[in-house]
């Protein structure tokens, strides 16, 4: 438990006694005032600090932006027997630590774990791990799920709802009777909410204990976590879970035989290329589904890498229309587990440079691994890590079941210029346990700039199966592959005038000044060395298909040390040369989230990211340690002086 005192976010700070206290604001012992500014301290961009540390340290935890800027962190482990941590804290930009304590390389913020009342905040039942946190109705968190214990814990039964005005679970307007409550525990489990302002919950885990033959005669009972395939509906204005049914009334599940788990779930915008409204489509993308409980073979442990697991390659859709869900039909995707992500392209921004929408027609799917048990190995199945994602675009006919619905995957192989080919130590865009946050940043469309978003992903690990056996890597010194930020932009496709991703080298190599990059229906030349003049579009029909109507492809950039100059791409390398802004150390199951910057308000250009808690290293879920650094705060490029 933390003193602390109030700030304006400013860097001019005073002594007043006895506490940091910033420009316009005093030390009253006040942790959070409402409407209070979550402003900044103004520092250079392109940079990442040390920011303060927390309580408690730990890993596995969910971090859920509040309305106001605040980031609420619960649950996760510290390595205590592998149990699950009931303390809950805020990370907050107005709180400043008394002059007893450091003041962090980020100058701003503090993580306080106090209610309104002065007491600790925890969970109203127990410590969770695997568990979800989505913001509902008046700006609460939904806490669903989970277990108190990292290998042989049972889901939890109950939910609860944190309320920021009494930074508590307990007050009495939003306890769910019990009742109401969930109608399956489950953990790993997925959300999403649905374009009526409930919540879908699908899938996960469950526990049950069978009964097995015993060596000698008789049986025994043996613990047993299968997937399952149901599917609920929590509703916020009436605080009550219930079965999903469809418009038929019939109960609807996910179409794998033996449900789905450690599956991420992501929205299409529909027929009318909307997100948010009532023809979202919404997918269940990767995971893994186990043996059946009735089998005996079901697995008795929560360790996520086991010869009882199969990871899934079907696709499910949800139609928020009809309530029905549907296999999609030739839909094959890689093998994705342990962290990867799905992201809606055009969540913050639905429409192109150009004003055409559907950009919420399409969902990246990237990082994670293939949970072999031997070696977690990259989603294409290979030996070694193939480091690519999937741009996952839906088209619809206007006729038919959820208006024709069609999904198309397009493969991005992610090594920029096809620089694998030539170099031995390419960029990875690939990782594992990690995490993704959308950004705003301003892009050139010709002379005309515009407010875009871009996907920055940073820490996770990376693996190769060598002669010697599984090798699995958190921070690497090749250019800070693992620690390094790389964002993806969907509106600009690398593509060089001579084909090095087919193999052939230039001659001589490296040496082509010139670079060619497509955005929907245009083409720009663009000189990685600085030499050249800024962005310069000129027309290129080629990308655009009746499967791909906008032409969307993208590319993954690093972050690297030049400052960019908001006109070109200097800054942003996408060859695998340079040194990226990375991470001061390696990182798993941590958590990236969008806060404000020097304005004090979230979803603007000068929002940072802040990097909370994880581990240093990965063993195959266990023996993992929560950093001692708990936090640090990332300034992209738009977000500093």
């Amino acid at each position: 438990m933390k003193t602390f005192t109030l700030g304006s976010g400013t860097a001019f700070a005073t002594l007043l006694f006895g506490c940091v206290a910033l420009i316009g604001a005093g030390c009253n012992g006040s942790a959070n005032i409402p409407n209070l500014t979550q402003s900044a301290a103004a520092l250079p961009g392109n940079a990442v600090y040390v920011g303060p540390k927390m309580n408690v340290p730990r890993y596995g935890h969910t971090a859920t932006s509040l309305e106001d800027g605040i980031v609420l962190v619960v649950g996760g482990t510290d390595e205590r027997h592998l149990t699950a941590i009931d303390r809950v804290e805020l990370f907050d930009q107005s709180a400043r630590v008394d002059l007893s304590l450091p003041v962090p390389e980020s100058i701003s913020g503090d993580f306080i774990d106090q209610d309104i009342d002065g007491n600790l905040i925890t969970l109203s039942n127990g410590g969770r791990i695997f568990h979800t946190a989505d913001s509902i109705d008046d700006g609460n968190v939904l806490i669903i799920g989970g277990t108190d214990g990292k290998l042989f814990g049972l889901p939890n039964d109950t939910s609860e709802i944190y309320d920021p005005l009494t930074r508590s679970f307990s007050n009495p307007d939003f306890l769910i009777d019990q009742n109401d409550d969930i109608r399956n525990p489950r953990l790993r489990h997925s959300t999403r909410r649905l374009p009526n302002g409930k919540l879908l919950i699908s899938g996960g885990q469950d526990f049950v204990i069978v009964q097995v033959p015993g060596p000698f005669g008789g049986f025994f009972p043996q613990n047993a976590y299968p997937s399952i395939r149901s599917l609920e509906i929590f509703d916020p204005a009436t605080l009550q879970f219930t079965d999903a049914i469809d418009t038929s009334g019939e109960e609807a599940e996910l179409t794998t035989s033996r449900g789905r788990s450690d599956h991420v779930t992501e929205s299409w915008a529909g027929f009318d290329n909307l997100l948010g409204t009532g023809d979202d489509v919404i997918g269940f993308l990767g995971g893994f589904q186990t043996l059946s409980a009735l089998s005996t073979l079901a697995p008795q442990d929560l360790i996520s890498w086991s010869n009882l697991h199969t990871t899934l390659t079907s696709m499910d859709f949800y139609f928020a229309s009809t309530g029905s869900v549907s296999l999609a039909q030739g839909m094959v995707i890689p093998e994705r587990m342990d962290g990867q992500i799905a992201m809606n392209l055009g969540r913050d921004h639905q429409a192109t440079p150009f004003g055409d929408f559907g950009v919420a027609n399409a969902v990246l799917l990237f990082n994670g691994d293939s949970g072999d048990a031997g070696c977690p190995q990259g989603p294409a199945g290979s030996s070694e890590n193939v480091d690519f994602a999937d741009l996952i675009i839906g088209t619809y006919t206007g006729f038919g079941p959820a208006n024709g619905a069609r999904f198309t995957r397009f493969q991005d192989f992610g090594g920029i210029f096809g620089l694998e080919e030539i170099n031995t130590c390419q960029a990875t865009y690939n990782r594992s346990e990690a995490d993704a946050v959308l950004m705003d940043m301003t892009l050139m469309a010709g002379n005309q700039a515009y407010i875009g978003s871009v996907i920055v992903t940073g820490g996770g690990y990376d693996q190769t199966l060598t002669p010697g056996g599984c090798v699995v890597t958190v921070d690497n010194s090749c250019f800070g592959q693992q620690e390094g930020f790389v964002m993806y932009q969907p509106f600009f496709d690398v593509e060089p005038y001579v084909p090095f991703h087919l193999g052939l080298v230039p001659d001589p190599p490296l040496e082509l000044p010139w670079y060619a990059w497509s955005i929907p229906n245009v083409i720009a030349e663009v000189d990685l060395n600085g030499d050249g003049p800024p962005l310069e579009l000129v027309e290129f029909p080629n990308n655009v298909t009746p499967l791909n109507p906008l032409g969307l492809r993208g590319s993954w950039l690093n972050y690297d040390q030049v400052i960019p100059d908001g006109n070109t791409f200097d800054g942003y390398a996408a060859g695998a040369d340079t040194n990226t802004v990375a991470m001061n150390q390696g990182r798993v199951y941590h958590t990236l989230t969008r806060v404000p910057g020097e304005d004090g308000v979230v979803d603007t250009l000068d929002d940072r990211i802040v990097v909370i808690g994880g581990s240093n290293v990965y063993y195959a879920d266990m023996g993992d340690d929560a950093v001692s650094n708990s936090s640090e705060i990332f300034l992209p490029p738009e977000a500093g002086l």
